[in-house]
């Protein structure tokens, strides 16, 4: 299958992304090394040893979490690039998923408050953190990951429900000051009136005087 690309530079490279982003998901590269045998002295199957290396290498990172690393030592690896956080291991797991299956609560909630880490993410078999922490049976992650939910749905709720009061109050003011001046122009437009009939009626009089008239 790979033959076509020992000699083709675009094909090799085309090729050789494409097993990137297999491997960046946590696919083991390793089953294919039978495969790669007969090409191993050309520059696809160098290049293809050096991506499955690399796997390995990174996959090697997790093994601060797997083996129990205090906290620090974790939040320093990240910090410090080695271990990056939307890397995955073996079978696709995110640094979320391994937190819940070793019931690493105090690492679980750093990497969802101060790194921002989605707990919705999912791995190679399209499982939440929650569910690993579940099929794990991590209490202590299963008790965290369900209140923390909780607390964003509701804080969801009245941030929605907040945010409608404002536009209710919003309208309730704009139709009070409506209603304000319609009152104001009313009330001026009738004292204009008043006014105004007065002052005819005065008109009136002094005509009414000046030929003669009497009260």
């Amino acid at each position: 299958v790979y033959q076509q690309f020992d000699n083709n530079t675009d094909g090799s490279i085309k090729i050789l992304r494409w097993f990137k982003r297999v491997a960046d998901f946590g696919i083991d590269l390793q089953p294919l090394r039978k495969d790669m045998m007969m090409h191993r002295d050309t520059d696809f199957g160098k290049d293809f040893a050096e991506l499955e290396q690399k796997q390995l290498r990174q996959w090697s990172h997790f093994d601060v979490v797997k083996q129990g690393g205090k906290l620090n030592e974790i939040q320093a690896a990240i910090n410090n690039g080695s271990l990056i956080t939307s890397s995955q291991d073996r079978g696709g797991l995110h640094l979320t998923h391994l937190s819940a299956a070793y019931d690493r609560v105090d690492l679980l909630e750093w990497l969802v408050i101060a790194k921002r880490m989605d707990l919705n993410l999912i791995d190679g078999e399209r499982r939440t953190a929650l569910d690993v922490a579940r099929a794990s049976k991590a209490t202590n992650a299963i008790r965290w990951i369900m209140e923390y939910n909780a607390k964003r749905t509701i804080s969801s709720f009245l941030r929605l429900n907040h945010h409608r009061v404002i536009k209710i109050r919003r309208r309730q003011t704009l139709a009070e000051q409506q209603q304000s001046f319609r009152r104001l122009f009313v009330h001026t437009l009738s004292d204009e009136c008043t006014l105004a009939f007065s002052c005819v009626d005065w008109k009136t009089r002094s005509v009414f005087y000046l030929f003669g008239g009497s009260s």
